[in-house]
C-alpha cells in the first residue's frame, strides 16, 4: 500500500506509468483543497507519460482526491486508453476518483474495464479539461 500525503508532487518521465496491481498493493492519493497530490510530467506535454494503472486491486484504499493529474496518457503499455486506468479481468478492480482535476491527457481522461466497480458520481465529481478522447470511458 502506498500512502501519499497532502501536498506531494510526483513528476513522471517519458513513457512512465504507475503500477497498483494485486489486492495486496494499493495507492491512496488523498490531499486537501489546500494541498492537492500531483501527477505531472516532467515535460508539459499532453501524453508525456503514460497512466496511474490500477489492475486487480481489490483494495477499498484505493482512491485519488483532491489531486491533480496531467500531461499523461501517452500509447502504449497495457493497451488502456486513459490516463487514470481501473482495468481488469474477471477478478475486477476498486477505485474512487474524486474533487480531482483530470486534464491534458492525450487519450481519456479515466478509463474504466469492464470489472471495474468506482464511485457512481466519477463523471460529476471531478474537473476535466482537454483530454483528447474525452473525460470518462466506461467499457460494456
Amino acid at each position: 500500500m502506498w500512502t501519499l500525503a497532502p501536498g506531494v508532487t510526483l513528476l513522471l518521465a517519458k513513457d512512465t506509468w504507475i503500477s497498483v496491481d494485486g489486492d495486496a498493493s494499493g495507492l491512496h492519493a488523498v490531499g486537501t483543497a489546500q494541498k492537492p497530490i500531483t501527477f505531472s510530467g516532467l515535460e508539459k506535454t499532453p501524453g508525456y507519460w503514460h497512466a496511474l494503472r490500477f489492475g486487480g486491486s481489490l483494495n477499498p484504499a484505493n482512491a485519488i482526491e483532491n489531486a491533480v493529474v496531467e500531461y499523461g496518457g501517452s500509447t502504449g503499455g497495457g493497451g488502456e486508453e486513459g490516463m487514470i486506468t481501473a482495468s481488469s479481468d474477471s477478478h475486477g478492480v476498486k477505485l474512487s476518483v474524486k474533487s480531482a482535476t483530470v486534464r491534458h491527457s492525450a487519450q481519456y481522461g479515466i478509463w474504466l474495464g469492464k470489472f471495474a466497480q468506482f464511485n457512481a458520481d466519477i463523471d460529476s465529481a471531478n474537473t476535466f479539461t482537454a483530454n483528447t478522447k474525452g473525460d470518462v470511458y466506461k467499457q460494456p
